[in-house]
């Protein structure tokens, strides 16, 4: 028999959890994941084998061959979705529905972009032997990618191999400690990464020169040498992904029914019945730290992250020893060529003070942090080294982070910070390699604290640098911060929380490739962000993204969508368009019109008249007429303008990612507060924004619900510069998981037997198994 390769088999496997079909991970020495029929749940029985359940790529095909839900020589793309409904559990019609033709015959990666597991199975290509001696599979890669979809039901979630312990679910349990504990934040960079790329389209910085960098952290570096704003990026992921593939000719032939000012209100939708009405909000592992600052910041940046960056930072300072030696001493032979009193130091004796230096500790870390803390609440604005001034300058008090660190040490820490070490050779594949297992934590940790409601905003956001050392800055005129690193965020629409982030390291160089990258980035990052979770979605974005074939892809996600559009993108209805490009005195505002396509029932075009017109296109939204509150110049008060329902979805939700952006970056921004040369270093204050905002967000949720008093950001902002300075070496080597400050009850877990280095130590009793 021939198998199916391994795209087909993707594209089939899509399509069968469309229909409630699950995957269960690998068990004892087995590499074969096991694929569980719909409404098969609970603890699986050998005799149902083959029936029920099947294990390995195998013996599903040679089923779905049998059964006719594969032709017998045809390839999967040509599976009918008649078929599909024979299973014991369908679909919705929009689920199960085929591609249209604007995609040709391209199945969509929506399930294929997915993080991979933490523990990855190690397997070998496609074409392996199938000798019954070897390990491996015929289709490991695809397995590899096929996450498992959480189930509703308690019986199996308590079934659960331990492996899964990155999905949500988990993390909103009673038992959500045992899941932060078996969590691994690092690992192999996933194939289908945006970051990834080959030999040709290497990141030009791959060189940390340091020994010269002597202020990086105390001021604006001083910068010579330019960089080009774009870098090649992701070629190997643009031509791959099948996410989205626009038909120019389908685009322009969609036909659309028009309803001018007169009459608009004929066109009534009810929009979407079935948004999402699920779970949603902070899960419990989150809240069980959420009244702690301190328990807010180790659960997004958790301690085995810090651990990490101070190793990698100290084997990067040792790995400088000889080129610091070396420029320590060029400096003194300067000095003697102008001063010849001047002594010289043999390169033996720098080098061995050097060495001297006491290595970084991960708190010594978190007393940085503390310190930008405290800079962003009273900042001194020439500079931050008066932090350590010594003397009063009239009404100036002296400086006071001296009492914590000296600023030499400071100075060290700043200036050998890394995340990944150099010998790994990470430029050759993956752009983002600077900060990946800073990219690798937040990725988890973000996505594991909130449910997303059933509003999504989707947006891009600014981590500012204008230094010219940044191979990565992009120029961004709409932005308040027209210079830094671009992220895409995936935040919940009413409160801000930034769900899922991903740097933008520059565009394609080749068209083809560049083409639709904005839409790209919206499914790849929906994809993501709802893996294992039910669709149903309202997703808000502003015209940088819209264009009628993405909310038609959307749609056949699963999701809906509602944003701005620009007129001169295909399948736009001309004739719907005001000519005008600010409102005339003679028509009312709020005026408005709206298209219906013909062949797509639910997707409509409105333009809306402000005091200049307003195109939106949406799918799945009402066009009820409703009202919304926008302000009167001449008067200075606010007037209820007339306008379909759709508009007033898009003003509720689109400020999600706004509200995170000006919690980040309008008062007590960390990044703000420092400049590095290294972009990398700037990108990771960024980052560590981030994670304080997602807490403060969560802080809030908690308290408002317990019914405590809601602190400001300032205050937030206060406590949480007390509980870093005051980490110590043994407190933060107590407990891994923070343990101690978590506010509700620890069940106590199972015991597992661990090998233990610590031997001939004295023996301390374990309070979690007794």
């Amino acid at each position: 028999m021939e198998w199916l390769s391994a795209k087909e088999f993707k594209a089939f496997w899509r399509k069968l959890v469309k229909a409630g079909w699950k995957a269960r991970r690998p068990r004892d020495l087995s590499v074969d994941y096991t694929y569980v029929k719909p409404g098969v749940t609970g603890k699986l029985d050998d005799a149902e084998r083959g029936e029920n359940y099947f294990v390995g790529t195998k013996e599903l095909e040679a089923f779905a061959r049998r059964t006719g839900l594969l032709p017998p020589a045809e390839p999967v793309e040509t599976l009918s979705s008649e078929a599909i409904r024979t299973l014991p559990e369908t679909v919705q019609p929009s689920a199960a529905r085929t591609r249209s033709s604007r995609r040709g015959s391209r199945e969509p990666a929506a399930s294929a972009a997915r993080p991979t597991t933490p523990e990855p199975v190690s397997v070998s290509p496609a074409e392996a032997s199938e000798s019954a001696e070897s390990l491996s599979t015929e289709y490991p890669t695809q397995v590899a990618e096929i996450a498992e979809n959480p189930s509703d039901d308690e019986e199996e979630e308590a079934k659960r191999d331990e492996g899964s312990a990155d999905d949500v679910a988990v993390f909103d349990t009673e038992n959500f400690m045992e899941a932060l504990r078996s969590e691994q934040l690092f690992g192999p960079v996933p194939a289908d990464d945006v970051n990834v790329c080959t030999d040709d389209d290497q990141d030009a910085d791959d060189d940390d020169d340091d020994a010269e960098d002597d202020g990086d952290a105390l001021g604006v570096p001083a910068a010579s040498l330019e960089y080009e704003s774009e870098v090649e990026s992701d070629s190997d992921f643009e031509d791959d992904s099948d996410a989205f593939a626009q038909d120019d000719d389908a685009m322009r032939g969609l036909r659309w029914r028009v309803f001018d000012q007169n009459k608009s209100d004929e066109l009534q939708l009810s929009g979407a019945t079935d948004l999402y009405s699920g779970s949603f909000g902070v899960t419990k592992s989150a809240a069980a730290y959420a009244k702690s600052p301190l328990g807010m910041f180790f659960y997004f940046l958790p301690k085995a992250l810090w651990v990490h960056i101070a190793s990698e930072s100290d084997a990067y300072r040792v790995e400088c020893i000889p080129a610091v030696a070396e420029m320590i001493r060029k400096k003194q032979l300067d000095a003697q060529a102008k001063d010849p009193t001047r002594t010289v130091q043999p390169i033996a004796d720098i080098t061995s003070k050097l060495e001297r230096v006491k290595p970084i500790k991960p708190h010594e870390i978190l007393h940085v942090v503390g310190l930008l803390a405290a800079r962003t609440l009273c900042s001194h604005t020439d500079g931050l080294e008066k932090h350590w001034s010594t003397r009063e300058d009239g009404a100036f008090s002296r400086g006071t982070f001296s009492r914590y660190m000296k600023r030499e040490r400071f100075r060290i820490i700043t200036r050998y910070l890394h995340f990944a070490s150099n010998s790994t050779g990470g430029a050759a594949h993956d752009k983002a390699w600077k900060v990946r297992p800073v990219l690798q934590a937040v990725e988890k940790t973000f996505r594991r604290g909130y449910r997303l409601g059933a509003r999504v905003s989707f947006d891009e956001g600014t981590i500012p640098n204008r230094s010219q050392f940044n191979p990565i800055r992009v120029y961004n005129k709409d932005k308040p911060h027209k210079y830094g690193t671009k992220c895409y965020m995936t935040c919940c629409a009413e409160t801000g929380y930034c769900s899922r982030v991903e740097v933008y390291l520059g565009k394609a160089k080749d068209k083809k490739q560049a083409k639709g990258v904005a839409q790209k980035a919206v499914i790849r990052n929906l994809a993501k962000s709802f893996d294992g979770q039910p669709s149903k979605r309202l997703i808000i974005a502003d015209n940088f993204y819209s264009s009628c074939a993405l909310a038609l892809e959307l749609r056949d996600m699963g999701f809906y969508y509602v944003g701005t559009h620009r007129n001169d993108r295909l399948g736009w209805p001309k004739s719907l368009e005001f000519k005008q490009k600010k409102r005339p005195a003679y028509m009312p505002r709020g005026t408005y019109r709206i298209a219906q396509d013909v062949d797509h029932p639910e997707l409509v075009a409105v333009a809306w008249m402000d005091s200049s017109p307003v195109h939106m296109i949406a799918i799945g939204c009402s066009t009820i007429p409703t009202s919304v509150t926008r302000r009167n110049k001449a008067t200075g008060g606010l007037d209820r303008v007339p306008c379909p329902q759709l508009i007033a979805d898009y003003h509720a939700g689109m400020g999600g990612v706004d509200t995170h952006d000006q919690l980040r970056l309008q008062s007590y921004s960390l990044q703000q507060c420092v400049a590095f040369k290294k972009y990398y270093r700037q990108l990771f204050l960024g980052f560590v924004d981030m994670a304080i905002v997602n807490g403060f967000i969560v802080h809030k949720l908690v308290m408002k619900k317990s019914g405590h008093q809601v602190p400001t950001h300032a205050e937030y902002m206060r406590r949480l510069h007390r509980e870093l300075m005051g980490v110590s070496s043994a407190s933060f080597e107590c407990n891994m998981n923070a343990e101690e400050l978590v506010s509700v009850p620890i069940p106590a877990g199972k015991h597992r037997l661990r090998n233990n280095s610590n031997k001939y130590r004295r023996k301390r009793r374990q309070h979690s198994c007794k």
